[in-house]
């Protein structure tokens, strides 16, 4: 971490040369990866534990 107090510009050049210069990802939208007794198991789990249907941040928790 020196580097990164001493000589912030150099350090954050040498951070970015390391990344790569295009990132590939694809993504397939959960339904199209889950059959309707998956996606009806998840949300009668939630329901159940008191989910707020509305909220975001627990649905990573509940597809994992």
């Amino acid at each position: 971490m020196t580097a990164a107090w001493t000589h912030p510009v150099e350090f954050v050049r040498l951070v970015a040369s390391l990344m790569p210069r295009e990132l590939e990802a694809t993504t397939t939208p959960v339904m199209e990866r889950m059959s309707d007794a998956q996606l009806e198991a998840i949300i009668a789990r939630g329901i159940e534990g008191g989910l707020d249907l509305a909220a975001t941040d627990e649905d990573a928790q509940i597809i994992q």
